[in-house]
Formats: structure tokens, C-alpha cells, sequence
């Protein structure tokens, strides 16, 4: 940008700085405000529909008495900006329809709100604890007129209506509003489960931005008239007022209801609020400190392991559940979807600042920081990719070196919790036949061929996956395609074929197969729980007299099924061996080592 100001002779007229949008504070009373913000070709919709939800709220807050000018694709992510459009003029960006939305910003009354991550709770009523109570209203007269609401500019919403207008009157692209532009004016995933629960919003009831159910039970007219006074509530998700009289006609709406941290004062018939959920800074504040903690300690701890990535944080505060990992230098977060007092909407934005904030604290650059949300999967969709970016990177652990691809599935190519029982694969590998079932990328075929293994069969039925396996054994020097084989074919129909043939039987297997997957080449879907014990059977098939087996599974609910086994193995459960330091959650997997009895 510089440098085409300097080619275009106006750099002396232009200043430009690189800063976060929502850290500027236009310091004249009025001008224009002109943003091409991403809409979702590039950023995945829900971060876009944040971007939009936050971006409305700075222009509202530090840009009033302002105009705008929006350039915004014709997507649902510009829904959320929350602002009703005088003008929108219908574009082209390249391929792209977009509308340029002009806007003209009603001047605030109330002075300007804290600066970023405050501005969630920019629009909360609180009193502070020397405020008085407010005084009660008059009981509405039978023969006095209903009070009418004050006018909303027809360009702007503003304040609290504004921040529902999605809600209310959402604007869409319309083409009857439109003006002519020549006018005068003009993968694979094996971790993860949860819900998240949708927000409701009453009619008539006017929320903030901040943590708020509707109060349900309370007629409200088509009016507005006398404010209900005296009755308090809880800063955050109130429950229904149980008790609250009824009007037949002209009610008392809800604006100024005095809201306090706790009912001190309880109202018989109203149910006690339930815990509010903290301020959005006081959620960095301790989120920042205890990333800059663990991030001391184990920085140095993998300095001294020879690794480059590792688990920063991982749900530690039960209101951020967050798994951080580090991977040389670039952050990769993934959200385990929990329930929440939050919109959609809401939660993209907090969201969007805990990231910023894990950014921020540990020293990475935006480009190179990744988030994935991980939901219960059903169905086998646990597999689909999620981008086309292939944002790749090599990463060295235990000497070796791996690739992972940090943008285009939810895990990036390298189960970090593994590591341990990757180092147990190496130790034992020498002078072994070894074999890699559900491969996936080969992690434990380089650590086996790197033991020592006189040959590695790594099996999976995704080309992509096999593809990443030859990766990383070419990037270690482990190139013979004869000594490390990689087959292409699901795990029971491999076994079975092969046992058929009468080849050599191998002496070490690791077997880390999905909780669940669908195959074309099965008419049945893979279910660990159900399906487990016939695989190891084929395995004992396949394995010479006392030869080891490292068999792990994620799912938490999973139930080795030692009766049926207790014939073909020796059983020992060695999950507690295989957690790493960096994971502070021991039940990450589970995991067993089976020793062969003999051959069956």
C-alpha cells in the first residue's frame, strides 16, 4: 500500500498503519468510514459473520455522526453486521456479486466505551454499588394514552435496538431497494463430541449483547408504556419470572428494570438468577496468564525433548474450552463444542478474541494461527476436508520429521498425544516385521523404521493418507519401497487376505483405528466398541508367538472386551505410560499392550 501511495505521488496526503480495526479511534467528529472487510470467499462464514457482528459494533461505537461504506458479498455473513443500509449499489469485485452498503451513523449521546475486548459488554446496564435503587413508576392511569417509543433514524439502528436488528428486521439484498450505480446519490477426525444450544429471543424485548434469556411470562403490548420498576435481575441469563402479573391491555415493558449482580432484595414468585457468566476481559485476563505460564514451563521442557510441537493449554479453565498446540511457531486451537449462555453470533466473537488473545500473548502472527471446532460426528462425516489452503509445515520430534498440514482437515497429520507410544514403537522395532494398521499419515511406521525394523506395511484406505505416509518416510531417508510398504485396503480384508496367502506372520503391530467409519468396501461401518475384538483376533492370526501388539482407542466410553481376548493375549493396559507431559487431560486415549500367546 505504501508503495502504490508512493507510485501515485500522494503518500504525503496518506497515512498508513497496520492495526486491529476495533483499536482505532477516528478522532474528527464526522467523515467517512470505507472498508472492504473479508465476507466468506477466503474466511470460513462463521468467522466472517463475526468479523461483520464486530465491525458493526466499533462503527456504532466510535463512528457516530460518521457515514460508511461497506463493500460486502452477497452472503449471509454480512447479515450480522446489524446496521440497516440507506443505499445498496450492486458491484462486482472480480467474480464476486457484492453490494456496497452506504450508511449514515446516528451521533452517540453516551460517551464511548472501553477500548478492545470490552465492547461485548458495551451495551450492559449496571449500577455500581453506591448507586441508588431507581425509583419506582407511577402506576399507569386506565384513561392515560399509551407512551409512545422515540423515533429510530430510518437510516441507522443504534444502541440496544441495533444490536438485535438482525434479529428484529434483518436487511437482505433486495433488488427493489437497490439504486442503479450511475445514480445521483451513488479428514479425518477421531476427537470430539458435543451440542451447542441456540439462543430464543422474545418479541418485544430488548436484549444486550451480553448473556441475556428473554423473560418469558411477561405480556407485553404493542405499545410501549410504563417501565417496570423494583424488580432486579441477575447481570447475566436471568430465568423466566414466574410471577410477574399480567396486563389485559397496556403492559409495563422491561427498559429499565434495574439490573445487579445478585437479587438482594428477592421478589416472591421469581426463581433465583442462575451464576453469570464472567466479562469477556476478565475471561483473557486469566486466559492470557495461564497460557504465558504453561508456555514457560514447556517451551523449555520440549527444547530438551527435541520437539516442536506440543499441547499449550488444554481446557484448562472450564469456561475456555480450548485445546492449544504449538507446532514451531504457528498455533493450532480447537474448540470442543460445549453449551453456553451465548448466540451463535456472540459465541464466533468471543471466540474470535480468545484467539486473538492466544495470538497475542504467545507471540504469533494472525496468518499463522488456526481454528478448527470440533462437534459430535455421526454418520462417518468425521473424515471430510475442511479447507484447500494446505497450509504445510515440517516439524521435528524425537529426530525425526514430520508434515502437517495446519488448514485443510481438523487434525493436522500428527496425534501429538501419541508421542509416548510412538517412543515405544522404536525402542522395541529393532530386527522386527512391523505393521501399521489405520496408518493414517505414518507416524508410527517412521518411528518403527527408525528403531531399527527390518520392514514397515503401513495399510489405509485413503490414498491421501498413504500418500502423506511416503511423505514422511522419504523426508526421514526410509525410501526402499520394498522394505516399507504401503497398501491400500481396509484393515480386516488386509488381514484376512493375507493370512489366506500364507505370508510371514509379524512381530510388532500398532492399531489405532476411528471410533467409527464408513467404507465402500464394507457394507458395515467400522464401530471400535462392536468391532474390535474380531479385528484382534485376525491380528493373532497374523502375529508370531510372543509378538506385541499396541492397540489404543479415544473413545471414552470404550470397553476392551478382555474375555473374548484373555485366550489369544497377555492384557496389560498402559495408558498411564503414554500420556505425555504436555497433556494435562488423561483420558486424551487409552491404551494397551497385547502380547501373543501363540499362533491360532
Amino acid at each position: 500500500a505504501q508503495a502504490c501511495a508512493v507510485a501515485a505521488g500522494v503518500a504525503g496526503s496518506i497515512a498508513i498503519e497496520q492495526r486491529h480495526f476495533e483499536d482505532v479511534r477516528p478522532a474528527a467528529a464526522a467523515g467517512l468510514v470505507l472498508t472492504n472487510p473479508p465476507y466468506g470467499e477466503r474466511l470460513p462464514l462463521p468467522r466472517a459473520g463475526a468479523l461483520f457482528r464486530r465491525l458493526g459494533d466499533w462503527l456504532v461505537a466510535r463512528c457516530g455522526g460518521w457515514r460508511a461504506a461497506i463493500l460486502a458479498a452477497d452472503t449471509p455473513a454480512a447479515t450480522h453486521l446489524g446496521l440497516r443500509p440507506v443505499y445498496r449499489i450492486p458491484l462486482m469485485n472480480g467474480p464476486i456479486p457484492c453490494r456496497l452498503l452506504e450508511l449514515t451513523l446516528r451521533e452517540r449521546a453516551t460517551p464511548s466505551p472501553p477500548s478492545r475486548p470490552s465492547l461485548e459488554a458495551e451495551n450492559r446496564t449496571e449500577l455500581p454499588p453506591s448507586a441508588p435503587a431507581p425509583a419506582p413508576a407511577p402506576a399507569p392511569s386506565a384513561s392515560a394514552p399509551p407512551v409512545s417509543a422515540p423515533p429510530v433514524s430510518a437510516e441507522t439502528v443504534t444502541d440496544a435496538s441495533r444490536d438485535r436488528a438482525e434479529l428484529d428486521e434483518p436487511w437482505r439484498f433486495r433488488p427493489e431497494e437497490e439504486r442503479s450505480s450511475k445514480g445521483p446519490d451513488g479428514e479425518r477426525s477421531r476427537r470430539g463430541d458435543s451440542d451447542r444450544p441456540g439462543a430464543v429471543v422474545a418479541p418485544g424485548v430488548a436484549l444486550s449483547e451480553s448473556n441475556t434469556k428473554p423473560l418469558t411470562g411477561v405480556a407485553l403490548a404493542d405499545s410501549t408504556t410504563t417501565p417496570l420498576a423494583g424488580v432486579a435481575l441477575s447481570e447475566s441469563t436471568a430465568k423466566p419470572l414466574a410471577g410477574v402479573a399480567r396486563a389485559d391491555s397496556t403492559t409495563t415493558p422491561l427498559a429499565d428494570v434495574a439490573i445487579s449482580e445478585s437479587n438482594t432484595t428477592p421478589v416472591p414468585g421469581v426463581a433465583p438468577s442462575r451464576p453469570r457468566t464472567r466479562a469477556v476481559a476478565d475471561q483473557i485476563g486469566d486466559f492470557r496468564r495461564r497460557l504465558a505460564k504453561r508456555y514457560k514451563h514447556l517451551a523449555k521442557w520440549a527444547r530438551r525433548q527435541g520437539i516442536e510441537a506440543f499441547r499449550i493449554y488444554d481446557r484448562d479453565i472450564p469456561e475456555i474450552p480450548l485445546a492449544i498446540d504449538w507446532y514451531a511457531g504457528w498455533l493450532h486451537a480447537s474448540e470442543y463444542d460445549r453449551p453456553h449462555e451465548r448466540t451463535e453470533i456472540e459465541h464466533d466473537v468471543w471466540l474470535d478474541r480468545m484467539i486473538e488473545a492466544a495470538a497475542d500473548e504467545l507471540g504469533v502472527p494472525p496468518n499463522q494461527t488456526f481454528l478448527k471446532v470440533r462437534r459430535r460426528q455421526r454418520g462417518g462425516g468425521q473424515y471430510q476436508k475442511l479447507d484447500a489452503r494446505k497450509t504445510l509445515l515440517t516439524v521435528k520430534e524425537g529426530g525425526l520429521e514430520f508434515e502437517v498440514n495446519l488448514s485443510d482437515y481438523l487434525d493436522t497429520g500428527l496425534f501429538l498425544d501419541h508421542r509416548q507410544t510412538r517412543a515405544l514403537v522404536r525402542d522395541e522395532a529393532a530386527g522386527k516385521r512391523f505393521l501399521n494398521l489405520f496408518c493414517y499419515t505414518g507416524s508410527f511406521s517412521v518411528y518403527a523404521a527408525a528403531g531399527g525394523a527390518v520392514e514397515t506395511t503401513s495399510v489405509d484406505l485413503s490414498n491421501t493418507y498413504l500418500d502423506w505416509t511416503r511423505t514422511n518416510l522419504s523426508r526421514n531417508a526410509f525410501k526402499d519401497a520394498g522394505r516399507h510398504r504401503t497398501v491400500r485396503d481396509e484393515a480386516r480384508g488386509f488381514l484376512e487376505h493375507r493370512g489366506r496367502r500364507g505370508e510371514p506372520p509379524f512381530d510388532l503391530v500398532v492399531v489405532d483405528p476411528p471410533t467409527f467409519s464408513r467404507s465402500a468396501r464394507s457394507e458395515t461401518p467400522w464401530d471400535v466398541e462392536r468391532d474390535h475384538a474380531e479385528l484382534l483376533e485376525l491380528v493373532a492370526r497374523n502375529l508370531v508367538p510372543g509378538g506385541v501388539v499396541y492397540f489404543s482407542t479415544n473413545f471414552r466410553r470404550f470397553h476392551l472386551d478382555v474375555e473374548r481376548l484373555a485366550a489369544l493375549y497377555e492384557i496389560r493396559e498402559i495408558t498411564n505410560r503414554t500420556i505425555p507431559e504436555d497433556f494435562r487431560n488423561a483420558r486424551i486415549h487409552r491404551g494397551w499392550r497385547l502380547v501373543a500367546k501363540g499362533r491360532v
